[in-house]
């Protein structure tokens, strides 16, 4: 479930990036709050390998 969300996640916004698709997609605080975890890992990941 959570995977098929990530999925249709990026396709929309590689689409909205690209000036493709005006599609409607409303972010969630759930999505909103996975993108700051990534954020977050990536951050910490940075501070061990620096």
């Amino acid at each position: 479930m959570h995977q098929r969300r990530l999925h249709r996640l990026i396709d929309v916004v590689g689409r909205r990036l690209r000036g493709e698709d005006a599609a409607a997609f409303h972010v969630r605080d759930h999505y909103v709050a996975r993108i700051f975890d990534l954020v977050d890992l990536a951050r910490a990941g940075l501070r061990v390998a620096g």
